[in-house]
């Protein structure tokens, strides 16, 4: 074991107490998104989890799941380790084109869409945080206002939360685990 095994659990901090930090707290986000592309499709789940050469965190900062769905598949590739040169690239491939963002990290990316009609570029504005949060919160408000359950509904982060789960099991057993 690393010499970071020797911390006292009073001396870590509450990211690093937790045995599934990269999956639960970072990675529950990309499951979120993930539902919301596919919604409740996703069959099983395989992912695994490991320490990075040099970490000096107790949890392991790497971690990947192969999400299996009805008519696709999906890559979630999670590296909290990365010291230099930050990188971010999130891409949606469909029937009817490609969407893809890029860039060092959340609050700065480039958006490319890809389609029979060619490809667009937009200009984006606004930055990740607080602009995020209005979006995610604007929808929950229109959603009421509607009269509708909102695209980002409690019964939603449930889903998204089975995903997530499903990856859990997944790397306790070595094994895919059902959804």
């Amino acid at each position: 074991m690393g010499a970071s095994s020797a911390k006292s659990p009073a001396s870590m901090s509450p990211f690093e107490a937790m045995d599934n930090l990269i999956l639960w707290d970072f990675g529950i986000h990309w499951f979120d998104f993930l539902a919301s592309v596919i919604g409740e499709r996703a069959r099983l789940v395989h992912a695994t989890v490991a320490r990075a050469a040099g970490q000096t965190a107790r949890p392991p900062l790497l971690a990947q799941a192969l999400i299996a769905f009805n008519g696709g598949q999906a890559s979630l590739v999670f590296d909290g380790s990365a010291r230099y040169g930050p990188r971010d690239s999130t891409s949606v491939i469909g029937a009817n084109g490609v969407a893809s963002s890029r860039g060092p990290d959340l609050g700065h990316q480039a958006v490319e869409l890809y389609t029979e009609a060619g490809v667009a570029r937009p200009q984006l504005t606004g930055a990740w945080f607080n602009d995020g949060f209005a979006g995610a919160m604007g929808e929950l408000l229109c959603g009421i206002e509607d009269g509708r359950e909102p695209l980002n509904s409690a019964r939603g982060n449930l889903y998204s939360l089975k995903l997530c789960e499903a990856a859990l099991r997944s790397v306790q057993s070595g094994i895919p685990a059902p959804v």
